[in-house]
């Protein structure tokens, strides 16, 4: 494999093992079982659609996928955060809260 799909893994793994420790599901240090050393030299992209883009995508979707880009576009969800959004969640002074987020615990 490629060192940056192996760092990739590592860095989701590590996040699991966090969480499950944070859970009370694993006892252990992360750190202890996972290697320190690893450079991937993986940077993740940063571009993004401009305006323009995001218009003409837009209007070649069906309406009901455009929705859904649109405001994973216009919010910065991820896409397990926009398929839980109900319009309870907007609160009218365009503030978004979607349930409750996993990161916290």
């Amino acid at each position: 494999r490629h060192p940056s799909t192996i760092g990739k893994e590592l860095g989701t793994l590590r996040g699991a093992l966090k969480l499950a420790r944070r859970r009370g599901l694993f006892s252990r240090d992360p750190a202890v079982i996972l290697p320190t050393s690893w450079d991937n030299e993986y940077a993740p992209r940063s571009t993004y659609l401009q305006p323009d883009e995001l218009r003409r995508l837009l209007a070649v979707m069906k309406p009901h996928r455009a929705a859904h880009v649109a405001y994973i576009a216009m919010t910065g969800t991820r896409w397990a955060e926009s398929l839980r959004a109900e319009r309870a969640d907007f609160d009218g002074r365009r503030r978004i809260g979607v349930g409750e987020d996993e990161r916290k615990e």
